[in-house]
Formats: structure tokens, C-alpha cells, sequence
């Protein structure tokens, strides 16, 4: 008597694992279909600014940022300049957020530093700097 329910556990855990696997593939296919293409981006190469492919961003690479409703195209540290941001997309925050530069003596940043980042795929609205 004692199989029955033996059965009727293991297909309610392998139904549960399913239905997991299943949310979890379709969550995935909705934010990858939410990514926008990558556009084109202004870096400093050479003491010379020239435009790339937001896909051919490296670690390092100093680059500036376009504002008016643009997606930042990659987590960046602000070194110059502020800017104000929408993170709504990311934190759920529905008032714009103001970024500052990262103080010249400061450049390790920690978790307490977000004041000083642009997340990928946040909405700049206004840039101001160099």
C-alpha cells in the first residue's frame, strides 16, 4: 500500500521540477528577447574619440556617454561629469537618480560606491561633463 503514495510523491516532485525548469526557460527567452541590439558607442582611443559597436566594449575602455533617453550600453564608473539616471528598469526605483564622478582618490570601488555607476540597460536622461 505504501508504493502508491511513493508514486504519487515522486510524480508531484518531478511535476514541481518541470514546471520549475519550464518558468525558468521562458523567463530567460523574455529577457534575452528584451535586450535591445548593441548600438554604437563613443570611446577615447588614442587621445582620439572614435565610434565602435557597443559589442566590441572591453574592461577599461574610457567612453562617453550619450544622454537623451539613451540605454547605457554597459555598467560604467563615472570618472568625469554627473548624470541623471533612470534605474527604473533595474532597481524599481521610479524617480530619477542623480550620479556623480568618483572622487580622484577613490578608485576601488565597494557596494556602498552605486552613487558613482551607470548600470548596462539604465536610461540616461541628462549627461554633463567632459
Amino acid at each position: 500500500e505504501y508504493w502508491q503514495f511513493t508514486i504519487l510523491t515522486l510524480l508531484s516532485i518531478v511535476g514541481f521540477e518541470l514546471n520549475a525548469a519550464i518558468t525558468r526557460h521562458q523567463s530567460l527567452v523574455q529577457l534575452r528577447d528584451s535586450v535591445a541590439p548593441p548600438g554604437k558607442v563613443e570611446v577615447l582611443r588614442g587621445g582620439v574619440w572614435s565610434t565602435i559597436s557597443a559589442a566590441e566594449l572591453l574592461p577599461g575602455v574610457v567612453l562617453r556617454l550619450a544622454a537623451g533617453g539613451a540605454a547605457a550600453p554597459c555598467d560604467a564608473v563615472l570618472l568625469r561629469g554627473s548624470a541623471t539616471v533612470n534605474e527604473a528598469t533595474f532597481s524599481g526605483e521610479s524617480a530619477p537618480v542623480s550620479k556623480s564622478e568618483l572622487p580622484r582618490e577613490s578608485r576601488v570601488l565597494s557596494d556602498a560606491d552605486a552613487r558613482f555607476c551607470i548600470f548596462a540597460g539604465t536610461e540616461i536622461l541628462v549627461a554633463r561633463g567632459e
